[in-house]
């Protein structure tokens, strides 16, 4: 079963703002979009210039208050670190 709150895959949103709307209030990102889906036949108009005026004030609230990152594991600190020297194949003789 998948989590119904789990972020839209990017191929599916158009800038995202739906997305991260739903993301910081904690609700499925179908709501808004069906919101704006909704009052876009009454006045398209105010519609296409709050959700660009929603999404401006989404990316100054992105930046100012960034989400701390999780700690990484340490299967993840080990799988990202380089191998120290790569030893060259060993050579061995041919038999007569």
């Amino acid at each position: 079963m998948t989590d119904p709150h789990a972020p839209t895959p990017k191929k599916d949103n158009l800038f995202g703002i739906c997305n991260a709307l739903g993301e910081d209030l904690g609700i499925d990102p179908l709501w808004p979009r069906l919101l704006f889906a909704t009052t876009f036949i009454f006045d398209p108009a105010v519609v296409i210039a709050s959700y660009f005026a929603i999404g401006a004030l989404m990316l100054v609230v992105r930046f100012a208050f960034p989400r701390p990152r999780p700690a990484r594991t340490s299967a993840e600190v080990v799988a990202l670190t380089p191998p120290a020297a790569v030893e060259p194949p060993v050579q061995f003789a041919r038999a007569a």
